[in-house]
């Protein structure tokens, strides 16, 4: 009973603070504070905003007990550029001093990506700003809207909150048991790197990798700001991503 009232509760908190929250400059349509950019929020995409990740490695994924996690000296700036109709341009790069610049330690670790974001039927959508596909260091490969293999893709987040299963993070993974499947849990009261949540959608597709494809996993407020992103490799069952700073 106290976890379906705090869920109930975090949910409808969460609702005020997003609805009284998204507030832009009148006259720029940006956020107000240049010295320290806001976080970039799906549910209220502006553009300046900006977020930080760190990039993270682990193994033997389908043991639960095996959860270390390991952080590297990379850092991923995820900004918003642009705004054309409702559509934003998001750029992506590590920054200069990352070790895998330096020592190319993940494939091109110097190169700059863009791609596009946009909020329709209470869901944002990314896409490729041209062509069929594109790359993104968060979402990996970022498939058109259009496509026909949009509902097996990682491109998109619902922003509605998710119920049962009540999960963790642990580790590199979470609690949520090894599963070859598509699933959608949430997350109360979790802290990673700092950072206090009170709720969190955790949206784990691993249904490709009943093919030998790999797993994903995205973990973000809904309609707040994106805390992970996971990959795991099938045949190796090793993997990595990015926490937000």
């Amino acid at each position: 009973m106290r976890t379906i009232d705090l869920f109930l509760l975090t949910t409808i908190l969460l609702s005020s603070f997003f609805f009284t929250s998204c507030q832009k400059d009148p006259e720029t349509g940006t956020p107000n504070n240049e010295q320290n950019p806001d976080p970039i929020q799906i549910g209220c995409l502006m553009v300046g905003q900006q977020s930080s990740f760190i990039r993270f490695t682990g193994d033997k994924y389908f043991v639960p007990s095996e959860n270390n996690i390991t952080y590297h000296a990379d850092t991923l700036v995820m900004e918003v550029v642009s705004e054309d109709n409702g559509k934003f341009t998001i750029k992506e790069s590590l920054t200069p001093g990352s070790v895998s610049v330096v020592t190319n330690a993940i494939p091109n670790a110097d190169t700059v990506y863009f791609f596009l974001a946009e909020v329709a039927q209470d869901t944002v959508w990314f896409e490729p700003v041209s062509g069929e596909y594109s790359y993104s260091w968060f979402f990996t490969e970022v498939v058109r809207r259009n496509s026909q293999f949009v509902y097996n893709s990682r491109s998109y987040l619902p922003f509605a909150s998710f119920g049962d299963p009540e999960i963790q993070f642990l580790g590199w993974k979470t609690t949520i048991s090894y599963s070859e499947t598509y699933k959608e849990a949430h997350m109360i009261n979790q802290t990673l790197l700092g950072h206090d949540y009170p709720f969190l959608n955790a949206r784990i597709d691993n249904s490709s990798m009943a093919f030998d494809g790999p797993g994903y996993t995205f973990i973000y407020e809904p309609k707040g700001v994106l805390v992970r992103s996971s990959y795991v490799n099938w045949w190796t069952m090793t993997g990595g991503g990015w926490d937000r700073l």
